[in-house]
């Protein structure tokens, strides 16, 4: 065939997207092949004749031949794999061109791969060495002359031991970039003074996801100095939407790469010590390809993101005291509540009663019990028994919505005591956990396990998310087991109504900024506002006592739903069925109106009382992401944006919600690096900065010293210049409620300011 440009090794499954593919190769003549080759010569062979250097493949079969049993497709798309002569670019599956929001965006990146190839990054040459005690004064040496260093460690699992680390060092030769990496084994104080020394030097780090390095490097008592850049947070600056994993980052940065993270795992020490500085050459090239191509928005992005890894360091590092005693008694009671409700389900199920243990067999978390329940009840199970299946099976009948309900909230409960109440999750009754700046699209901090979590099935020591303990739960509180360290009190400074005013702002809606820069109470307004009740049935501003708690938490889940565009389904999800029907009681709708009408009606109550926020607001979100592809927020940050939100219902709830939510994170990210360097670091023995809480700032302060109290709501106040979707520009400044003076996380009490 001649002129062919390229060979294409595609499945069946593939061909009705190839319509979509032609267009990004440009119009080079491409070979095209949906029968499964049978061995690498042959592939070889065929591009040969065709006259072919470089292979298009999206048939996992053919990865299979490349590179057998080490990978899926995903894990290698945007390799470029090596036989011979011939290239072979590894791509996802073509579907995924129309189903995936941005992988016609990571096809056209990877296939420039091969029809633009001298855009990309002119990448340096792997070159690794085990240091010795011959050569690492020479390598050090290097380190400490070098532009930069790009740093990576390994870790055991079995006792969270740093097992080696790897640095490349990155300096200019001939006018181009060089990289010489070398790993040092961490396995006697020797080498571990060596770690200490390599990271003590003034030349700039470079890690991808640093804090999980710099946990094991703090534990171990050899910190790091200059840590300037952060791969993570660079990529995630970029494209908030993409995975920020460093394989992923390579192969989307660096020509030719090859997905290599299952090198490390054969067993062989070498191979393990190569992984590690193939790890740290990875990065170091990453870092190299994102500086010379990111936009200046992103850089303004990783400016102010990046900063915030050293308050969130030392937050995971300080970690908080629990009590063990507190944690078993409500274990305990947890328990009984479990078995209490596994006794009431056992009597709606008829379900026999063992003569071993005299209670019900009915076990509500064995899948092929509660399978069977379900096909008693006229509902299917071929797509199993789990939470989304046991939902939509709760809408079919009256009789489901009772028992299935209780099921669900009986796993809930399950789930909660095994999530936040296992002593093995704590070190010496000490709560660790993560802080992740780059963890969501919205730049709000996510919350994970610590970084000394156990992998797999491993959970010890893992903590908590501590920004995901509950706190409306009426039958437990969770929040009671966290205790201040000897001698300090808890605080915490929460946004008052955050996100309610940075809609109200951002919409212009006037309806809805009266509402929110009234001096009565916010939820109590809304339900004179949304059900017609008198505000004052439902507070008493005298006294500053909710008197029907019902109806005003009832207007606080509506506001909430309706600010981010939530379906009905979600709001009936959210509330429980119970809560449902109790609303329906409440404001005596139709009797006969089931959940889905019920939940519609509240929603709609909102877009009555504030039209501009679904109306003008929505319209001028959807505009900007049409037209530029970002959303921008009064502190400057910019998201791109891939989805469509005329076309997909998901993509249009994140956009609607990401300007709000964007600008509480973003005013609630500068008061948490104000408080952390106007607080923390000036008082460390009397301050400890503890974790963002959603809208709120955790911190503890010694007993005595409430100018630290006060001086962490001075921090928080401040002002945004805020241009509603009108063009009209106003100063926001959003209120701080303070709560302290406790030893006890959930009995910290409200703390004037004044």
């Amino acid at each position: 065939m001649s002129g062919t440009k390229f060979l294409l090794y595609h499945t069946p499954a593939d061909i009705n997207f190839l319509p979509i593919l032609k267009p990004i190769l440009a119009g080079y003549r491409t070979a095209l092949r949906a029968k499964s080759p049978v061995a690498v010569t042959e592939m070889l062979m065929e591009a040969k004749e065709l006259g072919v250097r470089q292979v298009i493949v999206s048939n996992p079969a053919v990865l299979k031949l490349l590179r057998p049993g080490l990978g899926t497709q995903d894990d290698f798309a945007g390799s470029l794999i090596k036989r011979g002569e011939v290239e072979f670019l590894i791509l996802n599956p073509l579907e995924q061109l129309v189903t995936v929001n941005y992988g016609k965006f990571l096809f056209e990146r990877y296939l420039s791969k091969f029809i633009k190839p001298d855009k990309w990054f002119q990448q340096t040459a792997f070159k690794w060495e085990l240091a010795n005690e011959n050569s690492i004064d020479e390598l050090f040496d290097l380190l400490t002359l070098s532009l930069y260093c790009a740093v990576d460690i390994e870790t055991a699992v079995e006792d969270r031991r740093i097992t080696c680390v790897s640095y490349t060092c990155i300096y200019i030769e001939c006018g181009a970039y060089q990289t010489r990496t070398f790993v040092i084994p961490c396995d006697s104080l020797y080498w571990l003074s060596w770690i200490a020394k390599c990271n003590a030097s003034p030349t700039p780090k470079i890690f991808q996801n640093g804090k999980y390095d710099n946990a094991y490097f703090f534990r171990f008592g050899v910190p790091t100095r200059s840590w300037y850049f952060d791969t993570a947070n660079l990529f995630h600056s970029w494209y908030s939407e993409l995975p920020k994993r460093l394989d992923f980052i390579t192969l989307f940065s660096v020509r030719n790469s090859e997905y290599w993270k299952q090198e490390g795992q054969t067993g062989n020490l070498e191979d393990y010590y190569r992984y590690n500085a193939r790890d740290g050459w990875a990065t170091a090239n990453s870092f190299l390809s994102l500086i010379e191509e990111i936009p200046d928005w992103a850089i303004r992005n990783y400016i102010q993101e990046f900063p915030l890894n050293f308050p969130c360091h030392q937050a995971e590092m300080t970690g908080i005291q629990t009590n063990s005693s507190v944690r078993q008694r409500l274990l305990l009671e947890q328990e009984a509540k479990l078995e209490e409700r596994r006794t009431q389900l056992g009597k709606m199920v008829n379900s026999p009663i063992s003569r071993k243990t005299l209670k019900y067999t009915f076990n509500p978390s064995s899948p092929p019990q509660v399978a069977r329940l379900m096909l008693v009840l006229g509902c299917g199970t071929k797509k199993g028994t789990g939470e989304i299946q046991l939902k939509k099976a709760v809408f079919q009948h009256p009789l489901n919505a009772v028992i299935l309900d209780k099921i669900l909230e009986f796993r809930k409960a399950r789930k909660l005591a095994g999530t936040y109440l296992v002593a093995d999750k704590f070190w010496k009754d000490r709560c660790y956990y993560a802080l992740n700046p780059h963890g969501t699209d919205t730049a709000r901090l996510a919350s994970r396990e610590s970084q000394f979590a156990g992998w797999g099935d491993d959970t010890t020591l893992a903590g908590l998310q501590i920004q995901n303990i509950p706190r409306d739960r009426p039958d437990i509180e969770v929040r009671s087991m966290f205790v201040s360290d000897n001698g300090f009190f808890f605080g915490e400074a929460d946004y008052k109504q955050a996100e309610a005013r940075d809609v109200a702002y951002l919409s212009g809606d006037k309806a809805l900024l009266d509402t929110v820069e009234s001096k009565r109470d916010f939820h109590a307004i809304n339900v004179e506002r949304f059900f017609g009740i008198p505000y004052e049935k439902v507070y008493c501003d005298s006294t500053g006592k909710v008197l029907d708690k019902l109806l005003r938490d009832l207007s606080k889940r509506v506001n909430h739903g309706s600010n981010y565009n939530m379906g009905w389904a979600v709001l009936v999800d959210t509330m429980g069925l119970e809560n449902i029907y109790r609303a329906q009681r409440i404001l005596k709708l139709n009797p006969y109106w089931g959940p889905r009408k019920i939940a519609e009606y509240l929603l709609t109550q909102y877009e009555i009382a504030y039209p501009d926020v679904k109306g003008a607001y929505y319209e001028s979100i959807k505009y900007a992401v049409k037209t530029t592809r970002q959303l921008v927020s009064p502190i400057g940050w910019t998201r791109y944006c891939f989805g469509n939100p005329d076309k997909n219902r998901q993509d249009l709830n994140a956009y609607v919600a990401h300007p709000s939510q964007n600008l509480n994170a973003g005013t609630l990210n500068i008061a948490w690096m104000r408080v952390f360097k106007e607080v923390a670091l000036k008082e460390p023995k009397d301050f400890k900065l503890c974790a963002q809480i959603h809208d709120s700032i955790l911190f503890q302060y010694r007993v005595g010293r409430t100018d630290l109290v006060r001086r962490v709501a001075e921090c928080m106040l401040f002002s945004v210049r805020v241009k509603d979707c009108k063009g009209i520009e106003r100063d926001l400044r959003v209120p701080v409620d303070m709560k302290a003076e406790s030893k006890v996380w959930s009995e910290v009490e409200t703390f004037k300011l004044d």
